[in-house]
């Protein structure tokens, strides 16, 4: 048994199906390298078992043990780096099996199309993830700008009434709103309809709907309490 300590995985599991070793007399770091071959492999408990010629609860018992032998954690040194790298590997030879399946002349154009789809897809899901575990930096999303800003110097006095920004509506003027920003969506030589249809241009569905809502809710906000209060203030 000690040639067999040296011996590949695959040799093993030939010798195993060939009948010229027992796996209970396996040490047990070979029979440990068998059964996590055979899971990576698909191979089922059972069907794990049955080729290997040992009860189903040995066999639970061993990938119990492989999990725990297999295990990291938070603070393990260079993880993430080391799982970026998987991911990488990974990701590239994924998408070389469906680089070679469009090579195949058997391939439809139909399947061809589909793999270079899955093909940008899984690159695009690599990169997202790289992006998160903070291998890639964040873009930030940028205001509309306009070409013709007015300079700091010649920032005017600010409408106070409330205006459409980004499918928002906010007053521009207020003290939460920075003096850069104010005269980034003030453009020169714009009236307020065009100002607000460039501004209406980067909305997106769920914007365009909120802005809607919120149109609608400050028409049937002034009612006739309020014309009353109005009316009564102005004497």
């Amino acid at each position: 048994m000690k040639s067999v300590r040296n011996e590949p995985t695959l040799q093993v599991i030939a010798r195993i199906q060939r009948k010229e070793l027992i796996v209970t007399k396996l040490p047990k770091r070979t029979r440990l390298n068998v059964v996590e071959h055979l899971i990576a492999n698909g191979y089922s408990i059972a069907e794990t078992a049955a080729l290997l010629n040992v009860a189903d609860r040995t066999v639970v018992r061993d990938r119990h043990e492989i999990r725990a032998r297999n295990a990291v954690f938070a603070d393990t040194p260079g993880l993430g780096a080391r799982l970026a790298g998987f991911l990488i590997d990974h990701t590239e030879a994924a998408v070389g099996r469906l680089r070679k399946l469009q090579r195949d002349e058997n391939t439809k154009p139909v399947d061809r199309l589909a793999a270079e789809r899955t093909a940008s897809m899984i690159i695009d899901r690599c990169l997202y993830r790289l992006q998160s575990m903070g291998f890639l930096p964040h873009l930030v999303k940028q205001e509309v700008s306009f070409v013709n800003r007015p300079s700091p110097g010649r920032l005017h006095a600010l409408p106070r009434e409330p205006q459409m920004v980004g499918g928002k509506l906010m007053d521009i003027a207020s003290p939460a709103t920075s003096v850069s920003e104010a005269v980034a969506r003030q453009p020169v030589g714009i009236g307020a309809k065009k100002m607000e249809l460039l501004a209406r241009m980067g909305e997106t569905r769920t914007e365009r709907r909120r802005r809607r809502k919120l149109e609608k809710r400050l028409k049937h906000r002034d009612t006739d309490t309020q014309r009353r209060s109005r009316e009564q203030k102005k004497r």
